[in-house]
């Protein structure tokens, strides 16, 4: 939910360092809904086909508890581990291979202070004071 957030601000960096006469949000929105709606749409389905390559409908049939017969313990551990993985795991390295491609870039604390107060002065038409950029 926050990704909005970051892309403006990306947004106002292109401004400000390019002297743009408009933003090229449009591009940047796009690029961003190019690799996320694929994601979103497919996300499910793969985690889908990944139970399903654990066989879970041997579980279900296979558990009657008015019946003596016991839940194969080798198909119910692949299950719970496959589970943890998709529910704990994924999202994990995934937020770990983020943080770590996201780490070259410095937009916060000062610098994005003063790419914003140079936005803000673009945006009113005043001059550009200062030689940060």
């Amino acid at each position: 939910r926050m990704i909005p957030l970051v892309i403006a601000d990306l947004i106002d960096e292109d401004y400000a360092l390019h002297n743009r006469k408009v933003t090229m949000s449009s591009m940047y929105f796009g690029c961003h809904a190019l690799f996320t709606k694929p994601g979103q749409s497919l996300a499910p389905m793969f985690g889908w086909w990944v139970l399903q390559r654990c066989d879970p409908d041997r579980i279900v049939l296979d558990f009657d508890p008015r019946s003596d017969k016991t839940v194969d313990t080798d198909v119910a551990a692949k299950v719970w581990m496959v589970m943890l993985q998709l529910i704990f795991l994924t999202p994990l390295v995934m937020c770990g291979v983020m943080i770590v491609c996201w780490q070259p870039y410095s937009l916060k604390g000062k610098y994005l202070k003063d790419i914003k107060a140079k936005v803000q002065r673009i945006n009113t038409g005043l001059p550009d004071e200062s030689h940060i950029i």
